[in-house]
């Protein structure tokens, strides 16, 4: 919901906040100019566009616009991989610098509805990199995570209720226009139209320019609040009784969500998001003793059967095979061999679903779905380990750590065509290890790399235990 606000007037010497709006928007669009060919230069526009919007916002600190645009901006970059390589700051204080920025200019218009949805958004990314244990964090505390889910929920809640409230008046201003207009098939003579119109003023001025709710605004509205509480409800395994509180309530947007999805025009990313919740719901379940493992196995096979649109969805198919991870991860404390047989199917049908979804994307995309396909192939590793032994992971072993390192290597040669350095670093640590794994001499491979390299591979190592890639 990211909107620019402004208009097209401009000055040497910025004085009025119009001038510092307008000598910002230009400096951005510079930016957006450069941001595919050349990203050094983007991000130098978009630098001096921050330092102009800081410089309005001390002359005038209750400029709405000048905040927005400033926190928009800031979110912005944070989403763009090859800008944040050129910043000074690491994503995660980016991340929280743009929050700030959010929350000052909530500040100046509480019930502003692009500024809400925006903080939100915000605050979903920073939990998504605080959950992701490949991203450095600094002194920031992963355990924020569920507190800043919590807050963006209501933040999508407080903006859905006030986008309905304006839709309602629309839909109820545009019946009333209908209804005269039939009553009156013609202007009578007292009512006729003017020969001409007053002159629009000639000095352009800066106006924030309101786009209209639709039932579109209303659902995407309450696909971002589904998608917080998809990230919220898996970390809330540690607490039963809360997820067995708030489960309930994510049902709720489900239901609320479910006749405005079928109705969409866009149908696939919202039932991909709408299945997404679903297979969170199903995960919670089982974690409370509500659905027996078969059970959830069979539920997340249903949802995804279910809708036809996304058979053939790429971004659906690495969901669903996401799904079938959580569900080997949920059921890796049940030692019974029925668990054992129905993890294994499920890391299978995922790695089919992965090679479909292999099939089109760009290379960006294809390097993570082709790193996701190795870390599918360890997991079934790990099933042939003590004490499951899965008798069909024991015997493919070899294998399944060769293709492993096939998929990681074939990750990393697509990812260099990109600059996502964090998942270079990711993706180039696990052929590393993958290899090390295969020829059955870890010692051997650690002593050949240098000391600042062999720290981040045994980090690495690390975050693969704690996923459950690698025995401990």
């Amino acid at each position: 919901m990211s909107k620019l606000k402004g208009s097209k007037k401009s000055s040497q010497l910025p004085e009025s906040e119009d001038d510092y709006l307008a000598a910002g928007v230009k400096e951005e669009e510079g930016g957006e100019k450069w941001r595919a060919g050349d990203s050094v230069k983007s991000s130098r526009f978009f630098a001096r566009a921050l330092n102009i919007y800081d410089a309005g916002l001390k002359k005038h600190p209750a400029s709405f616009d000048l905040a927005y645009n400033k926190a928009r901006l800031q979110y912005d970059i944070s989403q763009q991989p090859r800008l944040v390589a050129h910043q000074s700051l690491p994503l995660i204080e980016l991340l929280f610098t743009a929050l700030q920025s959010h929350r000052y200019a909530l500040t100046l218009e509480p019930e502003d509805t692009d500024v809400l949805f925006n903080t939100a958004q915000v605050m979903v990314s920073i939990s998504e990199t605080l959950a992701d244990t490949s991203i450095p964090v600094g002194t920031h505390d992963r355990e924020h995570t569920v507190p800043l889910l919590q807050e963006s929920i209501n933040l999508f809640q407080n903006c859905f209720n006030l986008q309905n409230r304006q839709y309602a008046e629309v839909e109820a201003a545009i019946e009333a226009q209908v209804s005269l207009s039939s009553r009156n098939t013609s202007t009578p003579p007292s009512q006729a139209l003017p020969e001409s119109l007053p002159e629009p003023e000639t000095e352009e001025s800066w106006a924030s320019v309101k786009e209209s709710v639709t039932s579109s605004t209303l659902l995407d509205t309450l696909l971002a609040e589904i998608h917080a509480w998809t990230l919220l409800l898996p970390l809330l395994s540690w607490n039963l009784s809360l997820l067995q509180e708030i489960a309930p309530k994510a049902q709720d947007v489900l239901d609320r969500a479910s006749p405005m999805v079928r109705e969409a025009a866009e149908q696939q990313s919202y039932e991909q998001g709408y299945s997404n919740l679903k297979a969170a719901l199903a995960d919670a379940a089982y974690k409370s003793g509500g659905m027996t493992a078969a059970d959830y196995a069979t539920t997340l096979d249903n949802i995804w059967t279910s809708c036809a649109t996304l058979t053939s969805f790429g971004p659906a198919l690495c969901d669903h095979a996401d799904a079938l991870v959580t569900l080997n991860t949920s059921l890796s404390s049940n030692m019974s061999p029925d668990s054992a047989s129905i993890r294994w199917k499920g890391l299978s049908l995922a790695l089919r679903l992965l090679a479909t979804a292999d099939k089109n994307p760009g290379p960006a995309e294809r390097s993570i779905i082709n790193a996701r396909r190795g870390d599918v192939e360890l997991l079934r590793t790990r099933l042939g380990d003590p004490p499951i032994i899965y008798d069909q992971a024991a015997k493919s072993r070899t294998l399944l750590i060769k293709n492993a390192e096939t998929y990681y290597e074939g990750a990393r040669k697509l990812v260099a065509i990109g600059d996502d350095i964090v998942l270079a670093d990711n993706i180039t640590a696990k052929c590393v290890i993958t290899k090390a794994l295969r020829e059955g001499n870890m010692d051997a491979v650690l002593t050949n790399l240098s000391t600042s390299d062999q720290s981040k591979i045994q980090s690495f190592i690390a975050d693969m235990v704690e996923e459950g890639l690698l025995p401990p």
